[in-house]
């Protein structure tokens, strides 16, 4: 029955390359994708979308199991282990990567390139559904580090200039963030008595004794390398060139979806301004056009935590605090994007008109 939570991590994972494989089979053939094939697209993919997140979502709500996938070493395993934590965020994901995936089928009509994106899409899923269920940090770098690879290519989907050098950076700044991640992880592995994520914490304080200031450094530089990947303030200067070229289903997902939101409302603000409207015009058209993905994308993540929120399932009494304050966070920090955010733009922004090299 373990074997079970393989489900929602091989099952969309595979579903991805058969469509990346066909979508590339067809570019070599016939110089571009099949764009007269979207249904059959979007059948496969929220087919397989729709059985993954309900493995996902059974395994998580039913709370318990792990399975080992090998052993890198004699003593480290690179395994999945289901628990609160790990069902919460899997939980939460599966709900928002699904309706995301319907507003996508309309969505990336004038995007073109379905089949890659959606094999990708699927791709990250399972990638993602492995990071959940992680049950060491081995198993959790490696799987970090296999997301970082995976969804670069929606940043680069629409294949300009700009979505590139913003892919290369984002690049540049996972990788930077992965070498420093991996050298805080050997020291943990001298000084802990297991990576396995255990209640209580790992660390053998009797070989950490003497040897405090070197774990400090080691976690200070895990902090800084996966804050880097995560886009942690002052280490997320990727985010502002990634979010503009990538697909916005793509950013809704891969992204804090609050930071996602004001950064949609103020470059489209700029785009509007570099075609000559003024400041005022552009700030009010940019809310009305922007105000149905804003809060479509803050509503699917308050539906994901809704059941979470009234305390339904296992683990209710630990997850439910965190659910509340999710969702109240989302109001509040919707609301400041669609009034607060553009406000400030006015005020800061005195001209009228700006060139484009000024914006």
């Amino acid at each position: 029955m373990d074997w079970l939570i393989l489900l929602p991590i091989f099952l969309p994972s595979l579903a991805g390359i058969v469509l990346l494989a066909s979508s590339f089979y067809e570019h070599i053939k016939y110089g571009q994708t099949d764009e007269k094939k979207r249904k059959s697209v979007h059948l496969f993919s929220g087919a397989v979308l729709a059985v993954s997140a309900a493995a996902a979502l059974w395994i998580a709500w039913r709370g318990t199991g792990s399975v080992t996938l090998f052993y890198l070493m004699e003593d480290i395993p690179v395994f999945f282990q289901v628990d609160a934590l790990g069902s919460v965020f899997a939980s939460f994901m599966s709900i928002v990567w699904v309706l995301v995936a319907v507003y996508s089928f309309v969505y990336m009509e004038h995007e073109g390139n379905e089949k890659r994106f959606f094999g990708v899409y699927l791709l990250v899923y399972g990638v993602l559904i492995a990071l959940d269920f992680a049950g060491n940090l081995v198993t959790l770098y490696l799987f970090y580090e296999l997301m970082t690879l995976t969804s670069m290519p929606m940043v680069l989907h629409n294949g300009s200039k700009a979505s590139i050098m913003a892919a290369l950076k984002y690049l540049f700044y996972s990788m930077c963030g992965a070498y420093l991640g991996l050298f805080g992880i050997f020291f943990l592995y001298k000084y802990c008595g297991t990576l396995s994520f255990v209640a209580g914490g790992s660390l053998n304080l009797a070989l950490a004794a003497g040897n405090e200031g070197i774990l400090l450094i080691a976690v200070f530089a895990m902090l800084i390398g996966f804050g880097a990947k995560a886009g942690m303030f002052p280490l997320h200067a990727w985010l502002p060139a990634a979010h503009p070229v990538a697909p916005s289903p793509a950013s809704a997902v891969l992204s804090g979806i609050i930071v996602n939101n004001g950064i949609v409302l103020v470059d489209y603000i700029n785009q509007l301004r570099r075609g000559g409207m003024e400041k005022r015009a552009a700030i009010i058209e940019s809310g009305r056009t922007r105000l149905r993905p804003i809060l479509m994308t803050a509503l699917t993540t308050i539906l994901g935590l809704s059941t979470m929120a009234v305390g339904l399932g296992m683990g209710a009494d630990m997850v439910q605090p965190m659910a509340i304050v999710a969702v109240g966070g989302l109001l509040y920090g919707t609301l400041l994007t669609l009034v607060v955010v553009p406000c400030i733009y006015d005020l800061l922004n005195r001209k009228k008109d700006m060139t484009e090299e000024e914006i």
